[in-house]
């Protein structure tokens, strides 16, 4: 298929415009909005279990590497699919609207670099650098950046690990205290990364059909049991996550952390029933558990 990425024009294998517009409930997940605001969710989560306040520097810049993040990983798939017959809402929406999506880009990356050296401590912006160069590293092997290379298995399980370390770096306590104390800075980390992966493999599961024909690094194409054994795997994670409750004397992040995981268990047993935009949205929705403490 002839690719016209930046041209700002439309294939014309793409399925027709629908004519009705998106819901409302949709055009967080069209516009890539639902990730950053998860992560500005979860690293307010994090900064209050730690007692260790973050500066609002730290929430616009990570909000906005996070945006540019998901929206440069809409245009690189748009330019990747094979079947636009077969591709999600929101990848069309993406590849109708990317002139404007590479506008934002060109906007927000620079004022993320200058917030970045102007606002951030030293330390976050080496560890963030370090970062950068993992999520490059995760487009070139799981996202195909350079068609000439299969993707890689296991994106899923790199994505959520990487999110979470990147919503986690943001919090000094938890930067420092991986050196001083992983005891105690790396179980609610690498559960909240847990709970990451299960969100990107229910969504995977939920979009077999899609990705089989766009997407050969996803779970879903290469796990032939992924809904079988999903299943095993949240009840697996909502019984560590709630052992991991009760032994913290159900504190706000442990408890968030098991209520996600159970309402995405939950998700599983339910999202056939329902369309996959629906259920993606649902399945992003699980991961906003800590702001039942600002109710």
């Amino acid at each position: 298929m002839k690719s016209t990425f930046l041209t700002g024009s439309i294939e014309t294998d793409l399925p027709s415009t629908p004519s009705a517009r998106p819901p409302w409930w949709l055009y967080a997940n069209l516009c890539s909005l639902d990730a950053p605001v998860v992560a500005v969710v979860w690293l307010w989560a994090f900064s209050n279990a730690f007692d260790s306040p973050v500066a609002f520097p730290v929430y616009t810049v990570l909000f906005l590497a996070v945006w540019s993040i998901y929206i440069f990983d809409r245009l690189i798939d748009g330019l990747r699919q094979n079947d636009w017959q077969a591709a999600t809402r929101r990848h069309i929406f993406a590849r109708q609207h990317q002139r404007i999506f590479i506008l934002l880009l060109t906007v927000m990356l620079p004022v993320a670099a200058v917030a970045t050296l102007t606002f951030l401590p030293r330390d976050l912006i080496v560890a963030g650098s370090i970062l950068a160069v993992l999520v490059w590293l995760y487009f070139t092997a799981f996202v195909r950046l350079f068609p000439r290379l299969k993707p890689l298995r296991a994106k899923e399980f790199a994505c959520g690990l990487v999110f979470a370390c990147g919503v986690a770096l943001g919090v000094d306590a938890i930067r420092h205290g991986v050196f001083v104390h992983p005891t105690e800075a790396l179980p609610p980390v690498l559960l909240f990364a847990a709970v990451c992966v299960l969100n990107c493999l229910l969504i995977s599961a939920r979009e077999q059909h899609s990705d089989r024909k766009n997407d050969p690094g996803a779970a879903s194409v290469w796990w032939s049991n992924i809904k079988r054994d999903l299943l095993f795997l949240a009840a697996a994670l909502v019984f560590i996550s709630g052992g991991f409750c009760v032994f913290n004397g159900l504190s706000p992040i442990h408890t968030a952390i098991f209520i996600s995981s159970l309402l995405l268990a939950i998700l599983h047993l339910c999202q056939q029933r329902m369309t996959a935009s629906l259920a993606r949205v649902l399945a992003d929705a699980a991961l906003l558990s800590p702001l039942l403490w600002l109710i």
